[in-house]
């Protein structure tokens, strides 16, 4: 069986990267463009080995939805990620 990984990318192009990359590590990838589309998955599906999150929208805003998700999922490990490049 494999491991199940969620990835919450609003970049369709990013989550297909992601995806392709955990895929051929042998990960069953479930891709989501938002953290509420991501919960829907959670609740709907196997057991999930890791939550991976790209950071968007205001830093807050973000990290009030990880502490959220930790809460309602403590036993899932969570990484967030961030861009690093910018315009500015």
């Amino acid at each position: 069986m494999s491991r199940r990984v969620v990835i919450v990318e609003p970049d369709a192009a990013g989550r297909a990267v992601m995806d392709r990359v955990l895929t051929a590590e042998g990960y069953a990838v479930d891709a989501a463009g938002s953290i509420s589309e991501a919960r829907a998955l959670l609740d709907a599906g196997a057991p999930v080995e890791l939550l991976v999150i790209d950071e968007m929208g205001e830093r807050g805003a973000v990290l009030e939805d990880v502490r959220a998700l930790r809460r309602e999922r403590p036993a899932i490990p969570v990484i967030v990620t961030g861009t690093l490049l910018s315009p500015r």
